[in-house]
């Protein structure tokens, strides 16, 4: 029994530095895996310190070019106002130019209107004066036949009553 305690008692002490080293092997392990961890932490931390520059980074640039683009349209819409404002008084010049030509050539047509009119009206006028005058020649000599003829009816009518007594 003795020797069976001894063996028992060596096994026993074996089993204990065993045990005793895999108690460190898994304290070790504990405390790898813990500043691993830390580890990760830390470089997940800094991942982030990094996406957050980074995204702040691109959020900056990101202003810039819209406060660029801003001034950039601010410019083009100012320089199309004018542009447009240029012309729309070209326009506005052009038209009252055709107005005011369209006015000349309209006065030019009335005006030779008129002058032709007025011509016209004379001409009739002077061929109205003219027939007038003619119809007058005309009613003058059948006149002079009119009276001709009676007399010459009164001379019958004389000479025809003579002639009856």
């Amino acid at each position: 029994v003795k020797e069976l305690s001894k063996k028992f008692a060596a096994e026993t002490s074996i089993f204990q530095e065993e045990a005793q080293q895999m108690k460190l092997d898994y304290e070790r392990k504990v405390e790898d895996l813990t500043n691993a961890n830390a580890a990760m932490q830390e470089l997940r931390a800094l991942e982030l310190k990094e996406l957050r520059d980074s995204f702040v980074r691109d959020i900056s640039e990101l202003k810039a070019e819209t406060q660029n683009m801003q001034e950039h349209h601010a410019f083009v819409v100012k320089e199309l106002t004018e542009k447009c404002a240029e012309e729309k008084s070209l326009l506005q010049e052009e038209a009252q130019q055709m107005k005011s030509d369209y006015e000349r050539k309209l006065e030019d047509l009335t005006d030779d209107f008129t002058t032709k009119t007025v011509a016209v009206f004379r001409e009739n006028k002077r061929d109205g004066e003219k027939q007038q005058a003619d119809h007058i020649d005309i009613l003058r000599n059948l006149q002079g036949v009119l009276e001709e003829a009676q007399s010459r009816c009164a001379q019958y009518v004389a000479e025809l009553a003579l002639a009856r007594e």
